[in-house]
This record gives structure tokens, C-alpha cells and sequence, in this order.
């Protein structure tokens, strides 16, 4: 049976807020306004470079998980053991959570502001 792509998940646009709402204010009171400027910049493109080489694939025999430039995890979907989600509240309201995807042996791997994860978790599991 050949393999096909089921689903491709990504991360989510928040990535960008919970940078700015987390790892902004403490650094403004901490560097002056001048350093504080120069900062964001670098910031922002280490919350789109996450987001841009992070991706999950789905296909109907295993699961790719590729984050950053060369980390790639493949599980068998037969050896999948479970798929959680988790959703904060706001999560809810702008439809992204945490996906955990735990396989045979006690591999798990959890990733972050996904997308849509309830797809991956129909998918997955």
C-alpha cells in the first residue's frame, strides 16, 4: 500500500505573543530602552524560525515530527500508544494546544502552540 499524507500541522501564529507577553516586559525593565529596541528584532526571529521549522506530518503508516534544522522523530502509526492535547482557555479561542504523542517504548514527544491539534489527534491516534 503506498503512503500518503494524511495531515501536515504546524505551528501556530501565537508563538509570536507568548514571546512578546512572556520574554518582552521582563527584559524591558530589566535593559535600557535603547538595548530593549535591538532586542525585539531578535526575538521575533527566533519565534518565526521556531515557527517555520517546526512541522508535523501524518501520513497513513507513521508520524514526522521535524523540528529546527535537523531533528527529525518518526513513529509507526500502528506503534503509537496515544495522542493528548491540552488547550489553555485561550487556547480554545484561538484553536491551538500542546500535542503529546507517546509511542512504544516510551517515546514521547511533546510539541508546543500546534494548530488545530485536535486534527493530529484524530489523525494520530
Amino acid at each position: 500500500m503506498r503512503e500518503y499524507v494524511k495531515c501536515i500541522g504546524a505551528l501556530h501564529g501565537i508563538v509570536f505573543w507568548r514571546v512578546i507577553l512572556i520574554a518582552l516586559p521582563p527584559l524591558w525593565l530589566v535593559l535600557p530602552v535603547l538595548q530593549f529596541i535591538s532586542i525585539v528584532p531578535v526575538v521575533l526571529l527566533i519565534a518565526w524560525l521556531s515557527q517555520k521549522h517546526t512541522i508535523i506530518i501524518v501520513t497513513n503508516h507513521r508520524v514526522t515530527i521535524k523540528r529546527g534544522l535537523g531533528r527529525i522523530i518518526q513513529m509507526n502509526i500502528n506503534q503509537i500508544e496515544s495522542v493528548d492535547v491540552v488547550r489553555p482557555y485561550i487556547g480554545m479561542m484561538f484553536n491551538y494546544g500542546t500535542v503529546t504523542i507517546r509511542g512504544a517504548g516510551g517515546l514521547s514527544e511533546r510539541v508546543n502552540a500546534v494548530a488545530d491539534p485536535f486534527r493530529l489527534q484524530q489523525l494520530c491516534g
